[in-house]
């Protein structure tokens, strides 16, 4: 039992896997910022490239990255975000309330 658990660790923490966490979390921030274009939707968009990696587990910590960075960038923070992206200087508004 304890064999697989460290199997697992292994494996969620290899460099590669890191990488495609890193990853998905950058292409789930853009795909979250767009309006109309959901996390299932880009669930289903990024299902063939998931597919081209090779290695199941990479593709599932990928998909995953980027289902729950589109998912929790909707709401109050995707203002938040578009106004530091777009107009670093102006963003001050948008955390105080002021004009």
């Amino acid at each position: 039992m304890l064999e697989g658990i460290l199997i697992g660790l292994s494996t969620a923490f290899s460099v590669a896997n890191l990488l495609m966490v890193v990853g998905g979390c950058f292409i789930g921030t853009i795909i979250g910022m767009l309006p109309g274009l959901g996390p299932m939707s880009i669930i289903a968009i990024m299902i063939p490239v998931a597919i081209s990696i090779g290695d199941p587990s990479a593709a599932l910590i990928l998909l995953a990255g980027v289902y729950y960075r589109a998912i929790f960038l909707v709401g109050p923070h995707r203002q938040f975000w578009l106004m530091h992206l777009a107009y670093p200087p102006r963003w001050s508004p948008v955390l105080t309330g002021t004009r």
